[in-house]
């Protein structure tokens, strides 16, 4: 009995792990859009931050820490009825429809969680609720991605035997990317401590930020931590 809710557990750090990579990454691609759409007069989170640029590298690490964290939630759990990506793939039908059927005009933020300058209402936070099942159905989809096809699992396959062949370069660069992530996340949070006065005004844009905040410094200190693990086995 112990050992099943051990391995629960571990199951849902792993969902939670791949849940946060898709967060920070979606969030990460949200800022490059307005970055490049507002180039050159805009730096995002200037002058804490040196270039609106490095959201690349957050993206890069979030890409990275789906396979470690996807490891971590390899233990044995009896499926309910089906496989995990048939449940994902549910979870975000429901919430892609019921986004549509509620709040027509918001199509378009399926996938920019980060808001600007709105304020709280009841069909602000149901969109957050809807995205947050949508979230939650594709990390269950990455979770058993596997699992789809005999095909999916052949090109997944090559590409772990790719990796393993980098190894330690892939590593290093893995580590260096999660640090500067780290510094992302304290380069916004130093920058939302300086304008909290003005963005605090709108709750949901302050909201978005600390989730940005979190997500990036989870990501950041889990791939250093891993990276570190598997260069110091090397």
């Amino acid at each position: 009995m112990l050992k099943a809710y051990a391995n629960l557990a571990k199951k849902i750090l792993s969902l939670a792990l791949i849940f946060n990579s898709l967060i920070s990454l979606i969030s990460a691609g949200n800022i490059l859009a307005g970055y490049y759409a507002a180039r050159p007069w805009w730096q995002p989170y200037s002058p804490y931050l040196m270039s609106g640029l490095l959201f690349w590298i957050a993206i890069l690490t979030a890409l990275l820490n789906i396979v470690p964290s996807k490891m971590v939630g390899r233990v044995h759990i009896r499926r309910l009825l089906f496989h995990h990506y048939v449940y994902g793939f549910l979870i975000m039908i429901g919430s892609t429809l019921l986004i549509v059927s509620f709040i027509p005009n918001s199509l378009t933020t399926l996938f920019t969680p980060t808001f600007t300058g709105e304020s709280l209402s009841l069909q602000s936070l149901i969109l957050y609720m809807e995205l947050f099942f949508l979230y939650g159905g594709l990390t269950l989809l990455l979770d058993d991605l596997q699992d789809i096809s005999l095909r999916v699992s052949r090109i997944l396959n090559r590409f772990k035997k790719r990796t393993h062949k980098s190894g330690k370069i892939l590593q290093f660069v893995h580590l260096c990317c999660s640090l500067i992530t780290i510094y992302i996340s304290l380069a916004v949070f130093l920058w939302s401590i300086e304008k909290y006065h003005w963005i605090s005004q709108y709750p949901l844009w302050f909201l978005s930020h600390a989730i940005l905040i979190l997500s990036l410094l989870i990501n950041g200190v889990w791939g250093s931590n891993v990276t570190k693990k598997m260069l110091s086995r090397k």
